[in-house]
C-alpha cells in the first residue's frame, strides 16, 4: 500500500479516481480496517475523507499505510502469489492477466475462486515469477523464461473445513468496504467469544488456533502450523503468538476457530458499538491495605473491561502479585514473561 502525498494524489486525479476510493478498492487495506480500524474520533488517513486510521502493533493509530502488507504482517506475503487456473480466465475474460488482492491476503495459500494452491515461481524450474521489492512490479506473466505455461498447475487442494473458512472470512473481509465499528469492538467481542468456549479466557487464543490448525509451533513469538493437504512452498500458517498483538490475520483465523462467519461477526461488532455504555471507573484496591484477593479482583476486573489490558502498566498490583501470588499472576496472563525472581545471593 502506498503512503499518500499531495503529487501522487494529484495523478490519481487526473486518471479520473481518488487516493481514497484508489486504496480502497486496489489494495488490501479494507482487510486491516475490517478488524484494526482506529475510533474514527481519532481522525482519518490522510488523503482521505471516510477512512479511518489503522491501529499498530501497540493499538495505537498509525498513519502509514506501507507498514502492512508484503512481508510485514504475522502471516506473511513473502512473493506476489497467482492462481494458475485465474491466470487462463483472466486472459480470456479482460485480454490479459492481472494481480487479485485476494490472492496476497496473509495465510491465504488457495484460490477461493478455483480452490488450487497460489503460486509464485515457476513449477518447472523455481524461478520466481515476480520478485518484489520497492519498485512496481510488471502484470503476471502466461509463460515463464523457460518456456513454460504457468497456466498449468496443481489440481484442486482438499484442505480442512477450517482452513477453507479461514480464506472465506479473509475474502469478506477484503470485500468489506468501511467499517462501522473500531478495532475495540472486535477486541471485546473475540475475547468474549474465546472465554464462552473455554470457560475462561486465560490460555484460550492458542488452545483455540491450536485444535483449527493443529498450532505446535513457536518462534520468535510467533506460532506455526502446517495446512495438510495444500501443495506449495508457503504451506504454514503464521500468527502472531499473544492475543495482546493479533491483527487481521489472528482475527480471521480466530473467526474460523470460532466457527463464526464474518457476516456473524460484523453484526456482533455493531451490536458490541450500540450497547456498550460510558466506561465504569474501577476502584482501585487500598493501597493501605493490600491483599492477595483485593488486588486479584482489581486486576480481573480490569481486564474484563479492557481487553488489551497488560498488567504490568498497573506497577503497584503487578508488582505486589509478583510477589506474593506469582503462580496466579502467570496462569491469569501466559504471555508475560514467566522468569523467577533470584535469589540475594544470586543477585549480587
Amino acid at each position: 500500500m502506498v503512503d499518500y502525498d499531495e503529487d501522487f494524489g494529484r495523478l490519481l486525479t487526473a486518471l479520473g479516481t481518488s487516493y481514497e476510493q484508489a486504496i480502497l478498492t486496489l489494495t488490501t487495506l479494507p482487510y486491516w480496517l475490517a478488524f484494526d480500524a482506529d475510533d474514527s474520533k481519532n481522525g482519518m488517513l490522510p488523503g482521505t475523507k471516510q477512512t479511518p486510521r489503522l491501529t499498530g502493533s501497540k493499538r495505537n493509530a498509525t498513519l502509514r499505510l506501507s507498514q502492512r502488507g508484503i512481508a510485514l504482517s504475522a502471516g506473511e506475503t513473502l512473493s506476489v502469489r497467482y492462481c494458475p487456473q485465474c491466470l487462463g480466465c483472466d486472459l480470456e475474460s479482460n485480454g490479459e492477466p492481472f494481480w487479485h488482492r485476494a490472492h496476497q491476503l496473509p495465510n491465504v495459500f488457495m484460490c477461493h475462486r478455483h480452490s488450487c494452491s497460489l503460486g509464485s515461481a515457476c513449477p518447472e524450474c523455481g524461478l520466481e515469477v515476480c520478485p518484489t521489492g520497492k519498485m512496481l512490479i510488471s502484470l503476471p506473466p502466461l509463460r515463464c523464461h523457460c518456456g513454460f505455461d504457468l497456466r498449468r498447475g496443481p489440481d484442486q487442494s482438499a484442505v480442512s473445513t477450517t482452513y477453507s473458512s479461514l480464506i472465506r472470512v479473509s475474502v469478506e473481509a477484503l470485500g468489506s468496504g468501511l467499517p462501522q465499528w473500531d478495532n475495540s469492538k472486535v477486541r471485546r467481542y473475540l475475547r468474549t467469544a474465546l472465554s464462552a468456549q473455554n470457560g475462561t479466557f486465560s490460555g484460550s487464543y492458542k488452545s483455540a488456533l491450536s485444535s483449527a490448525f493443529g498450532v505446535t509451533g513457536r518462534l520468535k513469538g510467533r506460532l506455526f502450523g502446517s495446512i495438510p493437504g495444500l501443495n506449495g512452498n508457503y504451506a504454514n500458517l503464521r500468527l502472531q503468538g499473544e492475543y495482546s498483538k493479533a491483527a487481521a490475520p489472528e482475527c480471521c483465523a480466530l473467526l474460523a476457530a470460532l466457527d463464526v462467519d464474518f457476516d456473524t461477526a460484523t453484526r456482533s461488532f455493531v451490536e458490541t458499538n450500540m450497547d456498550i455504555g460510558p466506561a465504569k471507573r474501577i476502584k482501585p484496591a487500598s493501597r493501605e491495605s493490600l491483599t492477595v484477593k483485593a488486588v486479584r479482583r482489581e486486576i480481573r476486573n480490569k481486564a474484563a473491561t479492557n481487553p488489551n489490558y497488560y498488567p504490568c502498566s498497573d506497577l503497584i498490583p503487578y508488582w505486589y502479585l509478583r510477589i506474593y501470588d506469582t503462580e496466579w499472576l502467570w496462569e491469569q496472563f501466559p504471555f508475560l514473561t514467566q522468569k523467577p525472581f533470584q535469589s540475594v545471593s544470586e543477585d549480587r
